[in-house]
């Protein structure tokens, strides 16, 4: 397991968040990547939308 420095410095080159590194389910993985791409308001418009969902 890498430490958090070297966690962070494989994130900035692969140009995803660091949380996706540790994310073991691939789905959840690829939500945060995409989320990471998004500007601060498309992500409060996602949440807010993804809020509306009826519950599983």
């Amino acid at each position: 397991m890498p430490d958090l420095q070297t966690a962070q410095r494989l994130a900035a080159e692969l140009n995803v968040p660091v949380s996706y590194l540790y994310e073991p389910d691939d789905d959840l993985a690829e939500l945060i990547r995409l989320l990471g791409a998004c500007s601060r308001d498309q992500r409060h418009q996602l949440i807010t939308q993804l809020q509306t969902l009826p519950s599983a």
